[in-house]
């Protein structure tokens, strides 16, 4: 049984998958099964992969009958991994050589659930548009905590707020993917990983971060650049955000009961999903809730407020009319 199975969905990357496959055959840590899941795309990727695959009998080919999407793909290859644990790469970035090494050893000397490497936007182009998503991914992907970190139920919302929740980068145990019963969603969606991370937290897992630079995060040029079409992606992307929140709802009422709805409301509670609830509910019923700005508005009436001023005061207000003034000391 090899000690890591590396899950690689393959999608129309002719032109990455080669950079991919070399980072991981030729990782220092050798003790793996390196699963490829062709996901149906119309180029050459699989020629490559195929290529690879007689050249080195790690690599094991699983086939999708048709396209179904990068969550679907990584379920694919879970279904079929031997490893004691489970790493996810994407097919257009790439690993640095010690990555699995430094991962394996240090999940090892911890007995974390999940152990994460640092991860690196880099751009496939000289697009300023590409350049300007490296740098906002950068300053997002550097919120990597040091050392030990536990998920639990009353640090939940701040764990999905502060954790990034990228896939890929982490190599987990694979008897707590199993034991928990976790899974990408099945329907051809984005944000998959977000939804993936949910449960994910929902379970409370131990993590361990490694200072260590592990995963090469690829930004290519958008195709996407008159503003109707940039609404639409916008629209998209909402409406497949909602579709990993009802999945990852509906876990929570079949595998985390006696937590289902404190994780509910700690998502939408939360910095990122608050503002999706908030509009998605719209002018019925609209709450605020954070330590310095509490709201609750039905049908456009502002009910309550309590509220941290500029000069340190909390105003209470109840139906538009204060009830409380007070300094706060």
């Amino acid at each position: 049984m090899p000690k890591i199975s590396v899950i690689i969905p393959v999608y129309n990357v002719e032109k990455y998958i080669e950079e991919c496959l070399e980072s991981i055959v030729n990782q220092t840590f050798t003790d793996t099964e390196i699963i490829c899941v062709d996901d149906c795309g119309t180029d050459a990727s699989m020629s490559v992969v195929e290529r690879y695959a007689q050249q080195d009998g790690r690599i094991k080919i699983l086939h999708h009958e048709k396209n179904k999407g990068l969550g679907a793909a990584r379920n694919t290859g879970m279904d079929e991994a031997n490893g004691e644990y489970i790493f996810f790469l994407d097919s257009d970035d790439y690993a640095l050589p010690d990555t699995l090494k430094n991962l394996y050893e240090k999940a090892i000397q911890t007995k974390s659930d999940i152990t994460v490497v640092h991860v690196e936007a880099f751009a496939d182009d000289d697009s300023e548009e590409t350049k300007n998503r490296v740098t906002e991914s950068n300053k997002w992907l550097d919120k990597i905590v040091q050392d030990n970190y536990k998920v639990t139920p009353d640090n939940y919302q701040k764990s999905i707020s502060d954790l990034t929740c990228l896939a890929w980068g982490k190599l987990y145990k694979k008897d707590f993917i199993e034991n928990n019963h976790l899974r990408f969603i099945e329907q051809k969606v984005m944000h998959e990983d977000n939804g993936f991370w949910l449960k994910v937290c929902a379970c409370f897992p131990d993590i361990t971060y490694i200072d260590y630079l592990g995963v090469m995060y690829r930004m290519r040029q958008g195709a996407i650049t008159d503003v109707i079409n940039k609404r639409k992606q916008h629209n998209k992307k909402k409406n497949h955000l909602r579709l990993n929140l009802e999945d990852a709802f509906l876990y929570f009422d079949t595998y985390k009961k006696e937590y289902a709805e404190s994780l509910k409301t700690q998502i939408k509670m939360s910095e990122f999903y608050r503002p999706f609830f908030d509009k998605k509910i719209g002018i019925l019923f609209r709450y605020r809730w954070t330590d310095e700005d509490k709201r609750v508005i039905i049908l456009g009436v502002p009910l309550y407020r309590a509220k941290i001023s500029k000069d340190n005061k909390k105003i209470i207000r109840i139906l538009g009319i204060p009830v409380y003034s007070n300094k706060i000391e």
